[in-house]
This record gives C-alpha cells, sequence and structure tokens, in this order.
C-alpha cells in the first residue's frame, strides 16, 4: 500500500500497490518494543515460506493466523 499526503486538503491517499508483501516493524524495533525484532523475522520467514498464497485483507481464508498469533504473542 502506498500512503501519501496531500500538502493542500491534508487528506491521507492509500493506493495498492503490486509489491510482494512485506513486513514493516520499523518503529517498533526503533521503539525497542520488546519481541519486535523476533517478530520481524518470523513474519519475513513465514511469508519468503509461503510465497505462493501471498497475504490479502480481501480474502480471508487465506490469512496467516500463526503469523497473528506471534504478533500477538510478542507485542501483545
Amino acid at each position: 500500500m502506498e500512503i501519501t499526503l496531500d500538502d493542500r486538503t491534508m487528506a491521507i491517499d492509500l493506493r495498492p500497490r503490486a509489491t510482494d508483501t512485506r513486513v514493516e516493524l520499523d518503529a517498533f524495533v526503533a521503539c525497542r518494543v520488546g519481541g519486535a525484532i523476533e517478530v520481524e523475522r518470523a513474519a519475513t520467514d513465514h511469508l519468503a515460506k509461503h510465497k505462493e498464497s501471498p497475504v490479502t485483507p480481501f480474502d480471508p481464508g487465506r490469512l496467516h493466523t500463526d503469523v497473528l498469533r506471534t504478533y500477538r504473542g510478542q507485542l501483545g
């Protein structure tokens, strides 16, 4: 997803991008949230192993619940 801010209206524009799924936890890592580095590694490894079934909010049957459990367990 590409996120931009309209300088004139201050509206946030969200647009899909044709890229591989990535994990963005830089803010958590920078704030030294416990477990953030481990979650980032686990999620990146999982996504690399399951490239044939990318994460998408439009297909709930393909949610990667094991990665979400890792997030909840480490960051929650």
